[in-house]
């Protein structure tokens, strides 16, 4: 297997606030055609388990839908984790700044593992910016990492905090007193609820209050295809706004009970706790699938752009990427 040279290149400043900033010369840049260029390493507040560099990889390709053919340059940014043989979550704002213009930045989330330790920034050809442009400065990328710890809820917090509800009706949470309609679940367990609580959270409980519906005569909601745990942590996040389970399989069926009675916040905080569950080709497929199922845009931009950096990857060669292909093409046939 063939690799691109590396060139270890630039000078790392580090603020008061631990906001990292990669200066490369302009004309390092110029003299290069190819290859990856490194960054010194970063070392989150000197944690060994908290290494990352940044690499621009500098890339050729011929381009054969153009007459005559033309050879086209793009720039990808990564950010890699270099402790080997273990798994991270992470929250990135990453720019690059151009005589003294921040000309793109990105903020995100992404989830380093033994399967991929690298995570692909951004493409410098689809922002669309002059090659001449790119040349004429030296180029900062500034870079701030924020970590998950095992439990990833405060995590989500500041990101979500426009979102989630500040409702704080723990009181009356599954609650028999004042509740004036039950859940029946599809173990037949039954759930009391409270109509304004349910109305003022979803369009489609409040249509089955305000119309002749069954519902509304019977005082009980059948949900026989939602379990007990999955309808308990609906009610849990629009009684309190939180959710008290994050396991993978309960948090994709609360995905679906989001999606059919229109929860969207939920839904978006399903999405974001699936995504950090990212950590191979084969469960991203699966993210995806259940993205495509459930409408999911962020789950779904997320799992492409975790398949997309593992095909893309700078120690993956034609055979490597065909073999990733076919397994693909399988899981998803099933």
């Amino acid at each position: 297997m063939t690799t691109e040279p590396l060139h270890y290149c630039g000078c790392l400043k580090r603020n008061e606030n631990d906001i990292f900033t990669w200066v490369i010369s302009r004309d390092f840049l110029l003299s290069l055609t190819k290859g990856i260029v490194v960054s010194p390493m970063i070392n989150m507040s000197n944690d060994d388990d908290k290494k990352f560099r940044l690499e621009l990889h500098k890339c050729q390709s011929l381009d054969r839908s153009l007459q005559p053919n033309i050879i086209r340059e793009s720039i990808r940014l990564f950010l890699c984790y270099l402790k080997e043989n273990s798994s991270l979550m992470c929250k990135y704002s990453i720019s690059v700044i151009m005589d003294g213009e921040i000309i793109d930045a990105r903020t995100d989330y992404c989830t380093f593992s033994t399967n991929c330790s690298e995570a692909l920034i951004f493409n410098m050809p689809s922002m669309k910016i002059d090659q001449e442009i790119i040349y004429s400065y030296d180029v900062h990328i500034r870079c701030k990492l924020t970590f998950a710890t095992e439990n990833i809820e405060p995590f989500l917090k500041y990101d979500l905090a426009q979102t989630v509800p500040k409702y704080n009706f723990d009181c009356i949470f599954l609650n028999k007193d004042l509740s004036d309609v039950t859940l029946r679940t599809a173990s037949e367990k039954e759930i009391p609820a409270h109509k304004i609580m349910l109305a003022t959270a979803s369009p489609v409980f409040k249509a089955m209050f305000n119309h002749d519906m069954l519902e509304k005569q019977s005082q009980i909601i059948d949900m026989i295809d939602v379990s007990y745990e999955a309808a308990v942590e609906m009610l849990r996040y629009i009684y309190t706004g939180d959710v008290g389970n994050d396991e993978n399989s309960l948090t994709t069926e609360l995905l679906a009970v989001s999606d059919k009675y229109q929860l969207d916040d939920l839904k978006y905080r399903c999405e974001k706790i699936l995504s950090f569950q990212l950590s191979s080709y084969v469960n991203a497929v699966e993210m995806l699938k259940i993205s495509d199922t459930y409408r999911g845009k962020y789950l779904k931009k997320k799992s492409v752009d975790f398949i997309r950096s593992i095909l893309n990857g700078p120690l993956l060669n034609y055979e490597e990427i065909s073999n990733k292909i076919l397994s693909i093409a399988q899981i998803v046939s099933k």
